[in-house]
């Protein structure tokens, strides 16, 4: 990793679609990996990467079991 590489607030906001107030909220409530650098955050790629796969939830493999039984097939 380089300084180079070391992605803003906004940068991450706009990748994950969500509001950049959140992403300041989950730092601070300490939800998400990220570095403080004289009061200035940033994230290292690889880490983020990581949070986000750790925060996948797999597909169900039986859709039947989502549906009321009198939409299933």
């Amino acid at each position: 990793m380089s300084l180079t590489d070391l992605i803003r607030p906004g940068q991450l906001a706009k990748a994950l679609g969500v509001a950049l107030p959140t992403v300041y909220s989950w730092c601070r409530r300490g939800l998400i990996p990220h570095m403080k650098l004289e009061g200035v955050v940033r994230f290292e790629p690889d880490e983020i990467a990581k949070w986000v796969k750790d925060r996948r939830i797999p597909a169900r493999k039986n859709i039947e079991v989502c549906l009321p039984s009198k939409e299933r097939v």
